[in-house]
């Protein structure tokens, strides 16, 4: 058995991460393969997987119970008539993972990254997923919304020595911030490493993240944060974790330390439940095992998530995880400020975001009456909902703060006020977030 298992060069093999979509469509990729594949084949392929099971698995009995499992269905004849390698590794996958019981585990057939991978010593794999400089790897906005708030939203955990300076730039620029809003929803994992240096800059003391155990090697390794980090310590910065049920891995992760430390507030779903770090195994220069080798506990409590997911301490759906952060962001910096030019700033901000999730409801009959020419705007029903089109064409929904004043979803400097005499809409109330109004009649 030649290149069973190489690993990764400058890097720890301590992956807490899995790409679901990547290898969704690399198993699913065409190669040219023999109809039938042959018994020696089959025997040679299973004998691989099973030293490596039984060597690095977290559970020696599940270990076990996989590898007889592997030469039971074997011997039964259940991989006789697989006409592919693909379908092999697929069914294998299958017949294994009810009894691993963890999201980590893939095997499936791909000889050019398992080949060039074996050789180098460089998971060729992992280097695509987590090292692509072309989607600044994995980090996809940050910017500071009304009201001091920061908002960053990164997708992937990459390693320090290829994105730590895309980090630090963002905690830099979000470092003067009155509270931090952290957006995990489509973040699918990547390197403790990472996990380990962001967290860094929010504990203003070494702290214990997580503990890892290594069956194989029979050690533990322990990650703290760093005492010393590039720029601003933000340990009394109110941070704000948006997850969601797609949220894995490193990603899980980063909420469940902040967590369990009382350092942030979780919002959205509850996670996917990938607590397990997880190694990448070449079989045969053909077929690629992740399989999980080391457990990982907090310790706080001396506890994973592992299929249980991470549960957030404000549950809401993913796609109302960012607004309902905002607002509690707001509300608690407006519950300390004596500020009036402040208080006013975050009552504006409030409004505008209740109106999004708790929009207020509109009577049949003003459904039916607001619509119509002011000056050099319109408004206009479309279905249930009343949208403004200002003079050069923009197109805004109208979200209802009460029964006449409105917010305009996308312009937050402007909201639009109702103005009725007697009962007849006779115009509207342009009124400006600093505090400017302007009245335009409704057109005859």
């Amino acid at each position: 058995m030649k290149r069973i298992l190489k690993t990764m060069k400058g890097k720890s093999n301590q992956l807490i991460a899995i790409i679901g979509i990547a290898i969704i469509s690399i198993s699913q990729f065409s190669f040219a393969q023999k109809s039938v594949l042959s018994k020696k084949e089959v025997k040679t392929t299973i004998d691989s997987l099973s030293v490596i099971i039984n060597m690095h698995h977290i559970d020696k009995n599940v270990a076990e119970e996989m590898v007889n499992t592997l030469y039971t269905y074997f011997e039964d004849g259940r991989y006789d008539t697989i006409n592919s390698k693909t379908s092999f590794a697929k069914t294998i996958e299958s017949d294994l993972s009810t009894i691993v019981n963890d999201k980590h585990f893939h095997f499936f057939y791909d000889p050019e990254n398992a080949k060039k991978s074996g050789e180098s010593g460089v998971n060729e794999l992992l280097n695509t997923m987590l090292g692509n400089p072309h989607d600044n790897f994995g980090f996809q906005e940050v910017t500071i919304l009304p009201g001091n708030i920061g908002y960053w939203k990164f997708d992937l955990l990459p390693y320090p020595h290829d994105a730590g300076n895309i980090a630090s730039a963002a905690l830099t620029f979000l470092s003067n911030t009155d509270a931090l809003i952290i957006d995990l929803t489509e973040n699918r994992g990547g390197y403790n490493e990472m996990l380990q240096y962001i967290l860094s800059c929010f504990f203003r003391y070494p702290t214990h993240i997580n503990t890892l155990y290594t069956r194989y090697t029979n050690e533990y390794q322990q990650f703290w944060t760093s005492p010393y980090t590039s720029g601003k310590i933000l340990d009394s910065l109110d941070i704000y974790v948006l997850t969601s049920r797609v949220t894995f891995s490193a990603g899980e992760w980063f909420a469940y330390a902040l967590q369990e430390y009382d350092r942030a507030k979780i919002i959205g779903e509850t996670t996917k439940g990938g607590a397990t770090p997880t190694d990448f195994f070449y079989i045969m220069d053909e077929y690629i095992m992740m399989l999980p080798n080391t457990s990982c506990v907090s310790p706080v409590s001396d506890t994973h998530f592992n299929n249980t997911g991470v549960k957030p301490d404000v549950t809401c759906t993913a796609s109302q995880a960012k607004d309902i952060a905002y607002e509690l962001a707001v509300m608690k910096l407006d519950s300390a400020m004596t500020d009036q030019s402040l208080k006013m700033e975050y009552k504006w901000i409030l409004d505008g975001i209740n109106a999004k999730i708790r929009p207020a409801m509109i009577s049949e009959n003003d459904l039916k009456s607001i619509p119509g020419k002011y000056g050099r705007s319109t408004i206009r029903k479309i279905d249930e909902s009343l949208f403004f089109y200002s003079y050069n064409g923009n197109k805004y929904e109208m979200l209802p703060i009460n029964e006449v004043y409105f917010v305009l979803d996308g312009l937050d400097a402007l909201r639009i006020k109702i103005v009725k005499e007697q009962d007849l809409i006779t115009g509207i109330e342009a009124v400006y977030s600093n505090g400017y109004k302007n009245t335009i009649p409704r057109a005859k």
